[in-house]
């Protein structure tokens, strides 16, 4: 059984991008047609967590498919059942921030729905330091830090 000895993971996800304000900034999205959202926030977390579907088209077009190498690329996760499901990160952070005003890591549209179901990551999600701790203290979406935890 093949075991990784190094783990990449994808951060801050998602909707992430500015250093002011970023304990309780809120990015108002809406999921289903927004161009931010499909275009802009989502495209660099997907690539990163199937990165084994950009490697194996990208060694195909390079190796036109008849290097043996192109063949190696996955090999023992084609079954996308392995811990991360392939080649792609297997860890991904939430972020400080919240979306429509949910914090990223108490976002069950982001980390279920979208992560889990649509992507079929079956990695670890890990907060960024205090994003936990925000939960509660300056996105005040819960009532105490148990609470924060527990949605998170």
């Amino acid at each position: 059984l093949w075991r990784p000895r190094v783990a990449a993971t994808c951060k801050h996800f998602a909707a992430y991008s500015l250093e002011t304000n970023r304990f309780n900034f809120s990015a108002n999205i809406h999921y289903q047609t927004s161009r931010d959202w499909n275009d802009t926030y989502l495209p660099a977390f997907d690539a990163c967590i199937h990165a084994e579907h950009f490697l194996r088209s990208s060694l195909r077009l390079h190796h036109h498919g008849n290097d043996e190498n192109s063949e190696s690329v996955g090999k023992g996760s084609d079954d996308g059942d392995d811990e991360g499901g392939g080649l792609g990160a297997l860890g991904v952070m939430c972020s400080y921030n919240s979306i429509n005003n949910i914090p990223s890591c108490a976002n069950p549209q982001l980390l279920q729905q979208k992560l889990r179901q649509e992507w079929g990551f079956n990695g670890y999600v890990v907060s960024d330091c205090w994003a936990i701790n925000n939960i509660h203290e300056h996105h005040h979406y819960a009532n105490s830090y148990e609470e924060a935890v527990d949605l998170s």
